[in-house]
């Protein structure tokens, strides 16, 4: 079986500066940012925690 899927990487520069980011663009930090009102499972897709996620479900990436 194969799913289809795709992140929207968050780069140091980016992650170092989460608030000022959020502040210039809201609506992405609400989509991202889990809270009582936004109950989302995106959060911040850095390299690390892509790695992490992966070996937590034992899956591997393939680019097609």
């Amino acid at each position: 079986m194969k799913i289809d899927v795709h992140i929207h990487y968050t780069p140091p520069s980016m992650a170092d500066n989460l608030e000022d980011f959020v502040e210039r663009e809201p609506y992405y930090g609400f989509l991202a940012t889990p809270s009582e009102f936004n109950h989302t499972e995106q959060g911040w897709a850095t390299f690390e925690r892509t790695i992490e996620d992966m070996d937590r479900t034992g899956r591997e990436s393939t680019r097609l």
